[in-house]
């Protein structure tokens, strides 16, 4: 049988003026084969014979079974037990014929990929990736995820690399992203994310996804039409990934970072180079397309710090709301009520009835109370002790010496400590945090625990204060021996 070189070579050496029988002789041929090459194309195409499977008699049925959704093991069971023509093949064999047919029927449905560009400020396409392991050299190695949003039609390209996938780190990477672009695209694409469509149902009726409460509000809030990946559609979610796949093919490989810091710095670096660097797909840097993107792009209205999360949280009997282990408080009416907090990166605000009824500044630690007292002003006017103890809790959220100045004051006269917290938190109350403290360290470093002390020092002249100030106070003050060895001495004393 001929191949296309020799095809092409009979041809060629006819035309130069060669017979049939010299072409046959330099190449080895006989010579009806010469003639019959002459008169067939140089490209002709060499039909091989087909060979017949032993699965071939029961294609008509494998495929109606197909339909039923019949599992591929009855089908080979059903072949096999078939009275008049039992199937006599290898397992393999017809799981492998089956496995064609089903590729064979999903290829006859395939429609094809239609590739499109977006209008300047109409698709920004986000994303998460992970690495595991990554190549960190002054910290343990750990996993990092890559937050990537990428204007479709400038190829700009924004990144983020974190601990975590969270839904506020989502939002946070939102904002930043779209501080940086210089306002908010018509339209953000996603993948199927559980922070963006629900976990259970990620298509509702008619194909339709079913968004995250909370990411619907916040879509709705900062103005952008959200979308996601049809998850049928693979070219779809191809474009929204390869954001991901560019940051991996480009970014990380042959480099190691130091730490975290040092992660952001040449992140920095290279996002100012890529997003300088001609583009194939249009010809220009992302640069010089984003002045024409940002021409329509909608106004930024919240940025990352300002922009507060919404939760809806029920208040405690203590009258407080629980956020992420932490207790705020709230005034002490709406025990029982739902409230709107929204949650900011450094503040908590708690709304009710579209009102503001409290401001808090968010704490990252953990089961901390952060408690108004104004939001207590009832239940303190009736109950004499609480009001003892959150003044104490107070005094004791001050910074050094309060703590150990106030805690010393309670372990050393347990019948005085109501009216002394009362009197010092008065004097803090009267004279601000920095002349209050001031004093205080003074009668610390002095060791004169009682906030007729504290008073003393806060009516001499700050250009007065002095440790020698407090000597003729101290004059009648017993050593510590005697107080330790006879307490009615230092109860008498600490009276008068």
């Amino acid at each position: 049988m001929l191949d296309f070189m020799e095809r092409s070579t009979i041809k060629l050496m006819k035309k130069r003026g060669n017979t049939n029988s010299e072409i046959a002789r330099a190449l080895g041929r006989d010579r009806k084969t010469i003639v019959r090459a002459l008169e067939e194309p140089a490209e002709k195409e060499q039909k091989r014979p087909k060979r017949g499977s032993l699965v071939d008699p029961y294609q008509d049925r494998i495929l109606q079974w197909m339909q039923e959704g019949i599992p591929v093991a009855v089908m080979l069971d059903k072949v096999r037990k078939d009275p008049h023509n039992p199937y006599q093949g290898g397992n393999s064999i017809f799981y492998q014929r089956v496995q064609l047919l089903r590729q064979e029927k999903k290829m006859a449905k395939q429609n094809a990929v239609w590739r499109f560009e977006g209008l300047p400020a109409e698709y920004l396409q986000v994303d998460w990736g992970e690495k595991r392991q990554f190549p960190f050299t002054g910290i343990p190695r750990t996993t990092r995820y890559c937050f990537v949003g990428r204007m479709k039609y400038s190829r700009w390209i924004y990144v983020e690399f974190h601990d975590n996938m969270r839904y506020e780190t989502l939002i946070r990477c939102i904002l930043r992203c779209l501080e940086n672009l210089g306002g908010v695209p018509w339209v953000l694409v996603f993948d199927n994310m559980k922070t963006v469509v629900r976990m259970i149902a990620k298509r509702g009726e008619n194909g339709k996804p079913v968004w995250n409460r909370r990411f619907r509000q916040f879509a709705s809030e900062i103005g952008f039409h959200p979308e996601v990946c049809d998850p049928g559609a693979a070219n779809q979610k191809g474009t929204v990934e390869n954001g991901v796949k560019f940051v991996k093919g480009n970014f990380l490989p042959g480099r190691t970072f130091r730490d975290d810091a040092d992660l952001s710095i040449q992140l920095a670096e290279w996002l100012s180079e890529r997003n300088n660097r001609k583009c194939q797909a249009h010809g220009h840097t992302p640069n010089e397309l984003l002045p024409e993107e940002r021409k329509v792009l909608a106004p930024l209205t919240e940025t990352s710090e300002s922009y507060g999360l919404l939760r809806l949280l029920r208040v405690s009997p203590e009258s407080v709301v629980r956020f992420e282990t932490n207790c705020y408080s709230v005034p002490e009416h709406l025990i029982g009520q739902i409230v709107t907090v929204r949650v900011a990166s450094n503040e908590l605000r708690i709304y009710h009835e579209n009102h503001l009824v409290a401001r808090h500044e968010r704490s990252f630690q953990k089961k901390q109370w952060f408690r108004d007292l104004d939001h207590y002003q009832r239940t303190l006017s009736v109950k004499p002790r609480a009001k003892v103890m959150a003044y104490r809790e107070k005094l004791l959220g001050l910074d050094w010496p309060a703590p150990p100045y106030v805690a010393e004051i309670c372990r050393r006269d347990r019948k005085s400590m109501n009216q002394q917290m009362l009197e010092l938190y008065a004097l803090w109350e009267e004279h601000g945090s920095e002349r209050f403290l001031e004093a205080v360290r003074f009668c610390h470093e002095s060791h004169a625990y009682g906030s007729e002390y504290v008073e003393l020092m806060l009516r001499i002249p700050e250009a007065e204060l002095g440790l020698g100030m407090l000597e003729p106070a101290l004059s009648e003050q017993p050593v510590q021996s005697q107080i330790d060895r006879d307490l009615a001495v230092y109860d008498t004393y600490s009276h008068r």
